[in-house]
């Protein structure tokens, strides 16, 4: 699968359109940019265009915008989980709880570990929950 490089740019106009710049790794010399006031537009406006130019199909598009969205995932997640080590599963909820996550991003984070999502249900060998 193609990776996506992005950079911001901000050119000293006043249009802020152009502050991101997306392209294929590898392909910047054969042009086939995408650009946006945000990163994620300018990678939307990358896979429009190269769906458009024939470069990719919508299906290789799909699979890398989910390929960009799990690793932005993984990011947040790095950023909101405590990163010190646990001894416990009831350590490991009692650290997410911690961070006071959503409610979805708890859930996931909880199935990752293989725990409830709700720490008070967690309970260790030899403890009640």
């Amino acid at each position: 699968m193609r990776k996506v490089v992005t950079t911001r740019v901000q050119p000293p106009i006043p249009d802020r359109r152009h502050d991101w710049c997306a392209y294929f790794d590898g392909e910047e010399e054969a042009g086939g940019y995408g650009y946006g006031s945000t990163e994620d537009e300018a990678i939307d406006d990358l896979l429009a265009d190269a769906i458009c130019d024939g470069r990719i199909t919508s299906k290789e598009a799909q699979e890398i915008s989910d390929a960009i969205g799990a690793e932005r995932f993984e990011d947040q997640m790095i950023g909101a989980v405590p990163q010190w080590p646990v001894s416990s599963r009831r350590e490991a909820a009692l650290a997410i709880a911690a961070t006071n996550l959503d409610a979805t991003l708890l859930e996931t984070v909880a199935s990752a570990l293989d725990i409830p999502a709700d720490p008070a249900r967690v309970a260790v060998e030899g403890e009640a929950a």
